[in-house]
């Protein structure tokens, strides 16, 4: 489902962003092999004409770094320069218009947070287990990132609400899986496979899942 791109808004960003259009590739608790990396077309500069504010569902076009476009493949955006670890704050779960936003919000985010994103037709697992996610569906997306953590140095959990469960039409929860060793992973439980997009936010910082109905 394409998006009618306004050229008044253009996004410019530098990033070393993989981008696999696979709907084959498959994950693991440790992401994309190097070989599927290596195999995948790499792009160095991304022009992205950005839509209009009701087409990003409110967002403001001035505070998007970076919109990938609707699909169903797996998105690759490596950890890049930055030293310290990005802490979660918030997973929460809402519907716009025409699709189903899963916000990942950050007390603290360092900008060299990586991230990467893939379609499943089977149930992920918890990190370092065999243990499915609460909700049950037979379609997910995953959203991997890195460094971060959904934690305090204390070990206390940032992320009070972990488990958020919903009634939308494709949309029926979302979890964090996986807080371990500088990773954390959220699961999105659909009712069956649909185009997606990750927008990067800023102002403040968040990282979006944008599914369609």
């Amino acid at each position: 489902m394409p998006l009618a791109f306004s050229p008044s808004h253009v996004l410019r960003t530098c990033l070393s962003i993989v981008v696999l259009v696979a709907l084959g590739c498959t994950g693991s608790d440790d992401g994309p092999s190097l070989e599927a990396q290596r195999e995948a077309p790499l792009v160095d500069s991304i022009l992205g004409e950005i839509a209009e504010q009701e087409e990003l569902g409110g967002l403001v076009p001035s505070d998007v770094r970076v919109a990938m476009p609707w699909q169903q493949g797996t998105i690759v955006k490596p950890p890049s320069g930055g030293e310290g670890t990005s802490t979660l704050s918030a997973v929460t779960v809402e519907t716009i218009e025409n699709f189903d936003r899963i916000v990942v919000e950050f007390g603290d985010r360092d900008p060299g947070l990586g991230y990467w994103s893939e379609l499943l037709d089977t149930p992920p697992r918890r990190c370092a287990s065999s243990i499915p996610p609460e909700s049950v569906a037979e379609h997910w997306v995953i959203l991997r990132m890195s460094p971060a953590q959904a934690h305090d140095e204390t070990g206390t959990p940032t992320v009070q609400d972990r488990v958020q469960r919903v009634d939308f039409d494709n949309v029926r929860g979302a979890e964090i899986i996986c807080d371990f060793e500088g990773a954390v992973e959220v699961a999105i439980a659909l009712t069956r496979p649909a185009a997606y997009r990750i927008i990067d936010v800023g102002n403040p910082d968040r990282l979006i899942v944008d599914v369609i109905r």
